[in-house]
């Protein structure tokens, strides 16, 4: 008996952890991804970007 509630106790903290560390690698992901879009939508690279984006679109539905 108290062999596994020892193991669900660890199991808990195990789980705990990895939940944490993915929320956290989630809000770092995300983060990371607004300031690179807020970049490239902020500098001149936009307008090439969205070009070669839509034709590459275009292109591939011959």
């Amino acid at each position: 008996m108290d062999l596994c509630h020892s193991l669900r106790k660890k199991f808990v903290v195990i789980f705990n952890i990895i939940t944490m560390t993915i929320v956290s690698l989630k809000s770092e992901i995300l983060s990371t991804a607004v300031e690179l879009y807020i970049g490239i939508v902020n500098s001149d690279v936009d307008i090439t970007f969205t070009m070669t984006a839509e034709s590459s679109v275009w292109g591939a539905d011959d």
